[in-house]
């Protein structure tokens, strides 16, 4: 087989990465967009915990989490794999998108059938094919949309990133409003508008995608082959992360408690969005790690260390202002029956708030090519999640998967800090030691709010 550099037959033929801004104001600007974006899943949130109540919500989440996983095992890890070798230009954008456009027909098929057979063994939603299929479905047109990121972000083109974040929850908001709360259809109502917003997005993606060039299928087995062994490393490390994430929510629906399963799942949207400083930079990030030549990775490499100080700052400080409100916010907002949810979301709070690091370095691991690094970590951690949660779910119910999943972030963090202090050639000490860049780069994300900025550049 050839090498990996003959896929291009002439790398100077590579588009371009689109110019950037500075790293503090496009770290800004995300924000700003993931502000938008979490406002309105905000609402939608507060929609279907109203609609639905407590045991409805617990099946809703019953047939999300092992959907998500799903799409997250189908995606195998090509978004990365994409978004490298677009950033370094080993591939172009108009040689990569035929066959990608392939492999998500190929990989949703495959996420939509693993659905079907866990909804059947375990007995999710008994009997209710329609709800087994809306939630199935939603899988094609969330990996459209995120093999078509992997491309932007090889591209650099994070403001293609950003229009392509807000269109579909304002979307998903209306048609949850329409169909699930004026109509009163319930949750196949709140079923269908996700899948509603999730082909909108889709659409969109491929509409950006198409500046490209003209899009159609087709399937190059050299394409596919390489994006498939770089990618199977970040699929096995996003895979078992996804895991850690969505394992409590698993073993309270195999538990049989749909109630439970509902206050713990909006407990845990509630407390996760604190992880919207990172999951808001990781695009940018990964777009810039993987673009940042060898010789500036170290620098690039202390500005992500400083991000994450600011994140988990910025993460406790917010933390402590949920835990205060939570009693009262709860039942206000939700409804009576997700009162208990609030002391579940407390008990999450410090292992969220500690794998907000976590979050932010694995991104610049994943950058250098190195996902494999997470594993290291995140395998262990699964273990213990899977043993601690069953033992805790048993014992306590939610209360104690809240408790176990926090323990797990808390020890994730921590054995992480050592790994990514390897990695990079630090000691774990500087990685979260504070230091006046931290200063510098909040300064210069606020700045990028200034509407005098704007007005001076004109100038």
């Amino acid at each position: 087989m050839k090498s990996v550099d003959t896929v291009v037959e002439n790398k100077g033929d590579a588009e371009r990465p689109v110019q950037s801004r500075a790293f503090g104001v496009e770290a800004a600007l995300m924000a700003a967009v993931r502000v938008v974006t979490r406002a309105t899943g905000f609402l939608i949130s507060m929609l279907v915990a109203r609609m639905l109540g407590a045991e409805g919500r617990g099946v809703f989440a019953a047939l999300a989490a092992p959907t998500a996983l799903a799409t997250n095992f189908s995606e195998m890890g090509i978004r990365q794999a994409t978004a490298f070798y677009v950033g370094n230009g080993t591939l172009t954008a108009k040689r990569a998108v035929p066959t990608l456009l392939t492999m998500v027909l190929l990989s949703s098929a495959l996420g939509a059938t693993l659905s079907l057979v866990y909804f059947e063994i375990v007995g999710v939603a008994e009997g209710e094919w329609l709800w087994r299929a809306l939630a199935a479905m939603a899988i094609l047109p969330s990996l459209a949309v995120s093999y078509a990121t992997g491309v932007f972000l090889g591209q650099k083109r994070i403001a293609d990133f950003r229009k392509l974040s807000w269109q579909p929850p304002i979307v998903r908001l209306v048609a949850i409003a329409a169909g699930g709360w004026v109509l009163g259809m319930g949750l196949s109502g709140v079923l269908a508008a996700n899948l509603l917003g999730a082909f909108l997005g889709a659409g969109y993606a491929l509409r950006l995608l198409g500046r490209n060039g003209p899009l159609r299928l087709g399937y190059d087995r050299r394409i596919a082959a390489m994006l498939h062994r770089k990618g199977l490393s970040y699929a096995v490390s996003l895979f078992i992360l996804m895991v850690n994430y969505r394992i409590m929510t698993l073993l309270l629906t195999i538990d049989g408690d749909m109630v439970a399963v509902g206050l713990y799942a909006q407990a845990a949207l509630m407390a996760e969005l604190l992880w919207e400083v990172p999951n808001t930079l990781s695009a940018l990030v990964l777009s810039r790690a993987v673009t940042t030549s060898e010789e500036e990775k170290a620098a690039f490499s202390g500005k992500v260390m400083s991000l994450a100080r600011v994140a988990v700052a910025l993460g406790a400080a917010a933390s402590l202002c949920l835990a205060i409100a939570a009693p009262f916010f709860f039942p206000l907002v939700f409804g009576p029956d997700f009162a208990r949810s609030a002391d579940l979301c407390v008990a999450l709070l410090p292992g969220v708030v500690a794998f907000t690091l976590f979050k932010i370095l694995n991104i610049d691991v994943a950058g250098r090519g190195k996902p494999w690094v997470t594993m290291i970590v995140m395998l262990p951690v699964l273990l213990l999640n899977i043993g601690l949660g069953w033992w805790a779910v048993r014992e306590a119910g939610a209360m104690g998967a809240a408790l176990a999943s926090s323990v797990s972030f808390i020890v994730a963090s921590f054995a992480y800090l050592f790994v990514y202090a390897r990695v990079v050639g630090v000691s774990p000490l500087a990685v979260v030691t504070p230091t006046r860049t931290d200063l510098e780069l909040l300064r210069r994300a606020l700045g990028a709010f200034d509407p005098r900025r704007k007005f001076k550049r004109k100038a």
